[in-house]
């Protein structure tokens, strides 16, 4: 018969609130990792919520300078695979822009995405742009996000 001792029920106590404590960090890093940005939701035509939680690029003074050439989302839906190229719009001061291709749809997890849109032409100036994506499926919810980059921090 096992003997079990004082000690080694302090140990199982410490070992069970590491774990604990390892599974809370990585809940935390998760949602982290899905919540940086502004937050625009509508619903899609099956009733379930369509989020964009973040868009690039941001601004000089956080990361590396934009070259001019995509705007990029990142998506929360119940099927990201699902979503039509066609539903989504570009627009770069208030105007909707010709794209080289059509919007890349990239499912990177279940329930996640990221939108990529590369322009036609290039934009070369040095100034503050004014950037916003819209989803529009057909008969359901319009969602968008619009965010302004700034050259000058």
């Amino acid at each position: 018969m096992p003997r079990v001792s004082r000690q080694s029920g302090w140990r199982i106590a410490r070992v069970a609130l590491l774990l604990a404590l390892a599974a809370l960090a990585g809940a935390v890093a998760l949602t982290a990792c899905g919540a940086s940005g502004t937050t625009a939701s509508g619903a899609s035509p099956g009733a379930k919520a369509v989020t964009i939680t973040a868009g690039l690029p941001k601004d000089a003074s956080t990361e590396p300078p934009w070259n001019g050439r995509f705007v990029q989302v990142t998506v929360s839906a119940p099927s990201p695979e699902k979503m039509a190229a066609s539903d989504w719009h570009a627009f770069v001061d208030g105007k909707e822009r010709l794209l080289a291709s059509a919007p890349n749809i990239l499912p990177y997890a279940p329930g996640a995405a990221t939108v990529a849109f590369v322009f036609a032409t290039p934009f070369t100036d040095f100034v503050d742009y004014r950037f916003r994506v819209v989803y529009a499926p057909q008969g359901g919810k319009k969602v968008q996000l619009a965010w302004l980059y700034k050259w000058a921090p």
